[in-house]
């Protein structure tokens, strides 16, 4: 490995290693964000490392949101082009695995609701535009994706994939968390997973006649 190589290593593994500090540390502190100081001192960085990286502890999060929903464009390329499937098979597949995702993230939806209040009003002007052009980045080549695999219009895929996010977000924020002991007139709360579940596969089912 030639040196130029092993910085680019070296700093992409610190880069990764600032994101899982701070992603544990959101964790365990109950959804309010970490100072940078603090995650300086969880990943054993000096804070001037962060700042070589980041600007701001929103930028720090707004690339980790970036990431933790990279995968799931890749859920939606894997199920959405599988052969020998119906297309009910494939929105089903798809559905599945997206609610298991985000089900089993719960810290991703609790950040994503903090993006446009919290997040994007903190960052630069320069930082806000590259994030969401890295964003949109994703967002278009999934889209594309969509729309080859399935014959779809141009921007139908791009429509579909943002309208699916706003559900998913609308749906945590009234049923996700459940507050204990906060159920009334001995009704239980909705189970998020569940109720996002039905939702999705009402919506892509509607939404391409299947």
């Amino acid at each position: 490995m030639t040196r130029r190589a092993y910085d680019i290593a070296a700093k992409e593994q610190r880069r990764q290693t600032i994101l899982e500090t701070a992603a544990t540390l959101f964790e365990t502190m109950g959804g309010g964000l970490p100072s940078v100081a603090q995650i300086a001192e969880a990943a054993g960085l000096g804070k001037g490392t962060i700042y070589i990286y980041y600007r701001t502890k929103e930028e720090i999060f707004a690339a980790l949101l970036l990431e933790s929903w990279t995968p799931v464009l890749a859920l939606l390329n894997q199920e959405m082009v599988r052969p020998n499937q119906t297309l009910a098979q494939r929105v089903e597949g798809f559905v599945t695995r997206f609610v298991r995702y985000v089900d089993a993230h719960p810290a991703l939806l609790r950040l994503d609701g903090l993006s446009k209040e919290v997040l994007e009003r903190n960052m630069t002007r320069d930082a806000l535009i590259a994030h969401k052009q890295a964003f949109l980045e994703r967002l278009d080549a999934a889209s594309r994706d969509l729309e080859t695999a399935l014959g779809l219009p141009s921007g139908r895929g791009f429509q579909l994939l943002t309208r699916c996010h706003a559900l998913t977000r609308g749906l945590w924020q009234s049923f996700g968390d459940p507050i204990a002991d906060c159920a009334t007139d001995g009704r239980p709360n909705p189970v998020f997973a569940k109720e996002l579940y039905e939702a999705l596969l009402e919506y892509w089912r509607g939404a391409l006649w299947v």
